[in-house]
């Protein structure tokens, strides 16, 4: 099966999901029970749009920690960067409907300690199947941050991932942490 046949058949299982805010809670629990989140100091976090796992809850509690957070700013050429931001108030929604910060306060990669990634299904190895634009897979090479997709568990699904396709650290869901990676 091709990745947009999946990915259009996990975002309409995303949507249908029930108890979602339940489902959060425990991906939430599972993530910041983890010692490289505690540890994380400058964190960059996709800001969740639609049937995401909700990550605004978890980017309400990392300001409230005293970490740095960023979140993506999308560029014209289908890249990204970080950009930090302070509190709720400066995030604007981005063309698509995305809350992003302003572009002021960029964040190199090279200082991140940890990077949230959305995605519409996983592998066992790693791999997310994202939005088709490729944006995590041209930003996360180079990084040394951990970086860490939160899913829901229904997602799990197996496909061949392409060459460009860039695995993930760590994957968490309501149910469990897959740790592939943590050798950083």
């Amino acid at each position: 099966m091709i990745k947009q046949t999946i990915r259009t058949e996990q975002l309409k299982k995303r949507a249908q999901l029930q108890n979602r805010g339940l489902l959060d809670d425990m991906i939430r629990k599972n993530l910041f029970s983890q010692p490289f989140y505690r540890r994380a100091k400058t964190v960059m976090t996709y800001l969740s749009y639609n049937s995401e796992p909700d990550t605004l809850t978890i980017a309400r509690k990392m300001l409230l920690e005293g970490k740095t957070v960023c979140a993506p700013v999308c560029l014209d050429n289908r890249c990204m960067e970080a950009c930090l931001f302070r509190d709720f108030s400066e995030l604007a929604p981005s063309k698509l409907g995305i809350l992003e910060p302003p572009r002021t306060r960029p964040v190199s990669k090279e200082q991140l300690d940890l990077i949230l990634v959305p995605g519409c299904g996983f592998n066992s190895r790693g791999h997310r199947i994202g939005y088709g634009g490729g944006f995590y897979d041209r930003f996360l090479p180079g990084t040394a941050a951990i970086t860490c997709g939160l899913f829901y568990e229904t997602l799990k699904t197996e496909f061949t991932e392409d060459k460009t396709d860039v695995p993930l650290d760590v994957i968490i869901t309501e149910k469990t942490v897959y740790t592939f990676s943590l050798n950083r």
